[in-house]
């Protein structure tokens, strides 16, 4: 079976209340290509890309997908399924707290192997099971805005992240929390909207 290409669905939703998750799963080659077929036919045939419909198509869901996995939508689906490991990604968007959408998958495909990035933006919640560092090895997000320069940035190390906030003030960091205070100081001293948040991911189940 040969490779899939990005499918982009541009789901924008309400970033307090949602999380954004990425998802690598590996498995057989036949069922990460039945789960892709059957997540591609449910858009065709809906129209949307409600993440509880393909789930209940699927047959990953019992009961009432509306309960088990609401208003959680997919982002984009990619499929390799013709290099080893045969993998399956997908970007999400689902209610924090309701990230049902990969138990349901692991507890109807139990030869698949799910490991996810979870980010939820607005609180500085990072999660990752991905222990190893195999496909989300970043362990430090880094969003700033320091004049006219802003932007997100994930990076492997403490260091890595504090040469970042180096490269945007002059300033040689040595530790996450002169950070946070030169970011008081901007709000209590300066009086600008200037920050950098550095927040680092907790490994979870």
């Amino acid at each position: 079976m040969s490779s899939q290409g990005k499918i982009q669905t541009n789901i924008t939703m309400d970033t307090a209340r949602y999380a954004s998750l990425s998802y690598v799963i590996e498995g057989p080659q036949m069922i990460l290509g039945y789960i892709n077929g059957v997540i591609n036919k449910y858009m065709q045939n809906n129209g949307n890309t409600w993440l509880g419909g393909m789930l209940y198509d699927l047959g990953a869901v019992k009961g009432d997908p509306q309960v088990v996995c609401p208003r959680s939508y997919l982002n984009s689906i990619e499929a390799d399924l013709s290099e080893s490991p045969v993998v399956l990604r997908l970007e999400t968007e689902e209610m924090y707290g309701k990230s049902e959408f990969m138990h349901c998958l692991a507890q109807e495909f139990k030869d698949i192997k799910i490991y996810y990035r979870e980010v939820m933006r607005e609180c500085g919640v990072l999660k990752t099971n991905d222990e190893e560092g195999k496909y989300f090895p970043e362990r430090y997000r880094v969003d700033y805005k320091v004049g006219d320069k802003t932007g997100t940035e994930y990076v492997k190390t403490e260091d890595e992240a504090l040469d970042i906030a180096y490269k945007l003030t002059d300033i040689g960091f040595t530790e996450l929390l002169e950070v946070e205070c030169w970011n008081n100081d901007q709000v209590y001293d300066e009086g600008t909207d200037d920050y950098i948040y550095i927040n680092e991911f907790l490994i979870s189940d």
